[in-house]
């Protein structure tokens, strides 16, 4: 079963807002109330990382938000994505697809290229 430790999964209800902060000229904060959006230096990307990272790719990675927890799916990137959840780290490598949940309320770090995002923090 891939569930975190502390996931309390919710069979039925609403996804819980996604909280992110990231450095962007400056350090950003967004709530993004979607239930799904992407990550990367597109300017058509919900989460623009800017394009000066070539590390970070077009699209590096989806979030999807879900009742009980967030997936976050890296299947385009070059560089891979670290995600770190509860003093556990988890990678995927340039070209190797990989896919991460989180739980709601759990505070996740996800490298990104160069770039590092915090996820409900």
């Amino acid at each position: 079963q891939l569930l975190h430790k502390n996931c309390q999964a919710l069979v039925l209800g609403q996804p819980m807002p996604v909280k992110l902060r990231f450095h962007r000229d400056g350090m950003c904060e967004q709530v993004l109330n979607k239930d799904s959006f992407s990550i990367g230096r597109l300017e058509t990307c919900e989460v623009v990382l800017g394009d000066s990272d070539v590390t970070t790719s077009r699209v590096h990675l989806c979030v999807f938000n879900m009742p009980g927890s967030i997936i976050i799916v890296d299947g385009w990137s070059r560089s891979g994505t670290k995600v770190e959840v509860g003093g556990e780290m988890m990678t995927t490598t340039c070209g190797t697809p990989g896919l991460f949940l989180v739980p709601h309320g759990a505070p996740a770090v996800l490298h990104i290229g160069k770039g590092t995002i915090f996820l409900n923090h």
